[in-house]
Parts: structure tokens; sequence; C-alpha cells
């Protein structure tokens, strides 16, 4: 069987929606766009408690490099990731893409450690964590918000988000200018994450934003196992699904089949047939060194440098990229072509043709409850 040969973006095309290009099957939907994913190193997280209101993007990234050079390990980390996080939005710019995806808690990066330390012995790692945990209303926000503005794209950034005294699992969706069109949290942090991660709410429930380059959605993790959350976003009508994943292992004896990469990249493939739209799988991955940072050193299965699987899948479920290497940071782009969805709808539309509702439906709650009602 020969083997599949996987086209090259064209760098440098940008994409946009004709006039009337949603109305219907007969206009144009073949214009190219970029998506990015990001296999990435878990990065230092420590806080800098300094903050410089007023600098411009290229400003701050060289004020960070200059202090990292100069000041020792123990701050500055948190504004690593930040920097970090601002030269992958840039380079992705210049590389033309419009759709930039990063993985769940790219800031600061995944505590694998609470998966195999006690609630006890995480305390003070844990405590660190939440003081690197970014705040959606900050400085650094702003300076990340500032790049996008520059690179001319839409950003989903999934962050752990600090919020007065509580953590939550966090995608911000930034348009081209710049702005948060939409915020949410997710919805149930999964088993021992609930210790440390607070619940989002109704509003969360909105995983679809318009956009210039199409209708972006966007789920952290395991929310993608949850049928009826799928669903919900299907009826959004979502063209590019960002899925955000931390780094997650090759499948061995020691973990459960299904908390695996093989599984989890598997059941994000299984979204773009049932939801007819492209998927794009953004995952982190693991070094040496932040092995032993993050406390999994010890263990056989957890592979450093390893943890990856980020991939681009289209509308009926094709690979639409070479799978990189798990132990190596990577950008994948790949040419879009929407007009592929409604090709795929053809035959598969969960929420239209291929549907039941006078037998099957589903109710969803758009209120977001609240700690204090005044009546």
């Amino acid at each position: 069987m020969k083997e599949k040969e996987f086209p090259q973006p064209k760098r440098g095309t940008l994409v946009g929606w004709p006039e009337g290009a949603r109305d219907g099957p007969g206009k144009n939907f073949s214009q190219v766009g970029f998506v990015l994913t990001i296999a990435s190193l878990f990065h230092d997280w420590r806080v800098d408690p300094t903050t410089f209101e007023g600098e411009t993007v290229e400003a701050a990234r060289e004020r960070v490099l200059e202090l990292i050079k100069t000041d020792s390990a123990v701050v500055l980390l948190q504004q690593k990731g930040v920097d970090k996080t601002i030269r992958l939005i840039l380079e992705a710019g210049s590389n033309g893409a419009n759709v930039v995806g990063f993985p769940e808690v790219f800031i600061p990066g995944y505590p694998w450690s609470i998966w195999n330390q006690s609630v006890v012995d995480n305390a003070d790692f844990m405590d660190e964590y939440f003081r690197n945990s970014l705040e959606r209303d900050s400085e650094e926000m702003n300076r990340i918000r500032d790049a996008v503005k520059e690179a001319g794209l839409f950003c989903v950034l999934g962050y752990s988000e600090r919020y007065r005294g509580s953590l939550y699992i966090a995608q911000s969706f930034i348009d081209e200018n710049g702005n948060i069109v939409h915020h949410r949290r997710k919805i149930k942090p999964t088993h021992v994450e609930r210790g440390f991660w607070g619940d989002g709410q109704a509003d969360s429930l909105k995983t679809v934003v318009k956009s210039t380059f199409g209708n972006i959605g966007g789920l952290n993790c395991w929310e993608h196992t949850q049928p009826l959350l799928r669903y919900y976003e299907y009826s959004q009508d979502v063209d590019i699904h960002i899925a955000s994943w931390p780094l997650i292992f090759k499948e061995c004896d020691e973990m459960q089949y299904h908390i695996s990469s093989t599984m989890c990249g598997r059941l994000t493939q299984a979204m773009s047939m049932e939801g007819a739209c492209f998927t794009v799988v953004c995952t982190q991955m693991l070094s040496a060194e932040n092995s032993k940072k993050i406390k999994v050193d010890q263990w056989a299965f957890a592979k450093a440098p390893g943890g990856g699987f980020s991939m681009i899948y289209g509308p009926t479920g094709e690979p639409l990229v070479e799978a990189p290497d798990p132990g190596t940071e990577v950008i994948l782009y790949a040419d879009l072509d929407i007009g592929q969805k409604w090709r795929a709808k053809q035959n598969l539309d969960v929420v239209g043709h291929y549907s039941r509702p006078d037998l099957l439906s589903l109710k969803v709650n758009t209120k977001a409850a609240s700690q204090v009602e005044f009546g």
C-alpha cells in the first residue's frame, strides 16, 4: 500500500469568508486557511512579582530575555511561559496562520504530580502552581492579546486561570483585534483534577465563536468524552474545533487504556467524523528536565521526552498532517477548505438530516449559577 503524502501548506495565504459564503452550498467555500497546533515543553513557571505597564509586545519580550540572563531561576519563570506563548503566536502569524490552538493549561503547564503524589505531598507544589496560574484580566494576558493582534490571527489559548482564591481550566478565544470574544472553563475537571480546579458554569457550554476564519470551537481534554457536550457543540455549527489536551503518555500496564495518548487521539479523530468538522489536537510534551520538576521521573511509563500527540483531522476523520514524534516540540500547519465540511454532511449531519428530534433531543441550561442571589 502506497504511503499517503500530505500536501504542504501554502504559507502566506490568508483565509476570509466571501460575502454570503455561509448562506448555502451554492457559494464558494474553497478559501484556504492555516491552523496551528503546538506540542509544547512544560515550561518553567514561577512568578515574577514585578509588573510593567505600557510596554509594547517587543519591549516586553526584550525585558524578559534580559532579566532571564541576569536573574536567578527563582523569578520570571511564569513570565518566561507567557513570553514563549507570545513567541509562538508571532511565529505562527509570520508563517501565515489564521487560527492558532494551544494545549490545555499551556500556562503554566500540566502538573502531572497530582496523579502520583498525595494532596498533602502536593501542597507546596500546588501552592506555587496557583501563584503562577494566569489571571484573565492581567498585564500578562494583555501582552498575549497584543501579540494576537500583531499577528492578525484568531487564537484559542488554554491556561490555568486564577480567579480570586480558585483555579479553573480555561480557554480564552481571542480575535484578530486582540479582543477576548469568549471565555470558558472546563465544566468538570477530570478525576484528581477536581481537588485543585473548580467547575465551569452554564456560560461555558457555549463552545463555538463566529470569526473571520469560520466558526471556531474548543473543549479541554476529557470534555471530549461527554457525548451531550459534543452534540451541543455540533448544534452550534462548528467548522474548526480546537482540542486542547495536556501531555498524555502511550498505553501501559500502570494506567488504564483509556488514559493513553492513543485513545485520546482517537476520541478527537472520531469527533471530526461525528461533527463533520476539522479538529486540531493541541498537546504538550515533556522533557527529561521537566520530568523531575513535575515529579514523574520515577514513573517507568512517563517517557521523557514524550507525551505529545498533536494532529489535525479533516471533517471525515482523515489525518491532514503526518503525526509528529511524541517527544519533539513542533508546530503543525494545514490548509483547510471549509467546503469539505458540507461535502461530509451530505452523508452525516447528526444535528440535521441524520437526527430524530421527535424521538431524541437535548435539554440545555444556559443560565450560569451564582453563589449569591439577590431577591
